[in-house]
C-alpha cells in the first residue's frame, strides 16, 4: 500500500471513529441544571438528558421529571414515583437532586440524605 493510500485510510478511520464517538455522546444527552424555589427553599436538579422541574399545583413541593421518573421534593420527604425514599430536614434551605445513569443522589444543605439506584 502506498503512503497516500495509508494516509487516506488513516484519515477515513479517524473520521469514522469521531463520527461514532460523537453519535454515542449525543445519545446520552447533555448535562442539564434546573432550579426552582418552593417556600424559600432552593431546589436544584442536575441530570443528563431531558428533564423538567416545576412547582406542584398546591405550591408546596417541587416536581422533577426525567427518564420516565418523577421526583417530588416535599417539605420533609423525598418521593420517587410516588414512593417515599428519604426524609428531608424541614428546615433545609437547599436541596440538590443529581441523577446520572441510574444513580440518584440527593443532598439537603450539603449533607447526603439519599443515594441509590432508581
Amino acid at each position: 500500500m502506498s503512503k497516500p493510500s495509508r494516509r487516506r485510510l488513516a484519515v477515513l478511520v479517524l473520521c469514522l471513529l469521531f463520527a461514532f464517538l460523537g453519535g454515542c455522546a449525543g445519545k446520552r444527552g447533555a448535562r442539564v441544571t434546573l432550579r426552582t424555589t418552593v417556600q424559600d427553599r432552593e431546589i436544584t436538579a442536575v441530570v443528563r438528558g431531558r428533564a423538567t422541574i416545576a412547582n406542584s399545583e398546591a405550591g408546596d413541593a417541587a416536581v422533577i421529571t426525567f427518564g420516565g421518573t418523577e421526583i417530588q421534593v416535599e417539605a420533609d420527604q423525598l418521593l420517587v414515583d410516588g414512593v417515599v425514599r428519604a426524609g428531608l430536614p424541614a428546615d433545609a434551605r437547599r436541596v440538590e437532586v443529581v441523577w446520572f445513569g441510574n444513580q440518584l443522589i440527593v443532598t439537603a444543605d450539603g449533607k447526603e440524605v439519599f443515594r441509590g439506584e432508581i
